[in-house]
């Protein structure tokens, strides 16, 4: 939730004209910065490749029409786009859809090295994007830092974390969720272990 919050509010400029968001990647941080998104008034675009991330997506309140699969999104107006996956793939498709003018934001951990093909660095220099990485979250111990926001959004009770739990497994079996992580043999979004 913190790695969310930190990534929107590095991401999102002030005084921003258009009230809608894409968001590449719906694993847990993706699905997240879309509910705080759409909880602040944007317009929110999910792009994924996963029918349970599909499934969840909707069932976290976004209509069907607003998923999409990431291949059949050639263009869009969203001037703010998330990236939240961390592959080359996913990086050259924010730029390619990103309008004039727009805004990348870089979520998602590189899984392995990335390459940026000339034909996207030019993209980037004509349509002048703007690109921001963020990084974690911030503690502070201030009342407005990353952690307490999340706090805050817990207590007025409009976001609901435990949609993103997929498993609940004992502790015994806790080798067993770490697996399932690290090949990702099944669809999961979090486990816990009890």
């Amino acid at each position: 939730l913190s790695v969310a919050v930190h990534a929107l509010k590095k991401g999102i400029p002030l005084n921003w004209g258009k009230r809608k968001a894409a968001v590449i990647g719906l694993g847990t941080i993706g699905l997240f910065i879309s509910v705080f998104l759409s909880h602040n008034g944007y317009h929110v675009i999910g792009l994924g490749n996963r029918e349970d991330r599909r499934k969840l997506f909707s069932g976290l309140g976004f209509p069907e029409e607003d998923y999409h699969p990431v291949d059949s999104v050639e263009k869009t107006d969203t001037p703010l786009i998330f990236e939240c996956v961390g592959k080359t793939e996913a990086y050259e498709k924010a730029v390619n859809i990103a309008p004039p003018g727009g805004n990348i934001v870089s979520v998602g951990n590189p899984l392995s090295d990335m390459t940026l093909k000339k034909e996207i660095y030019w993209k980037i220099l004509r349509n002048e994007l703007t690109i921001r990485g963020t990084w974690n979250s911030s503690f502070t111990g201030e009342k407005d830092d990353d952690w307490h926001f999340v706090l805050n959004a817990l207590s007025g009770e409009w976001i609901d974390p435990e949609k993103m739990i997929s498993h609940i497994l004992p502790f015994e079996d806790l080798m067993e969720g770490l697996t399932i992580m690290r090949d990702k043999k099944e669809p999961y979004t979090k486990i816990l272990i009890r």
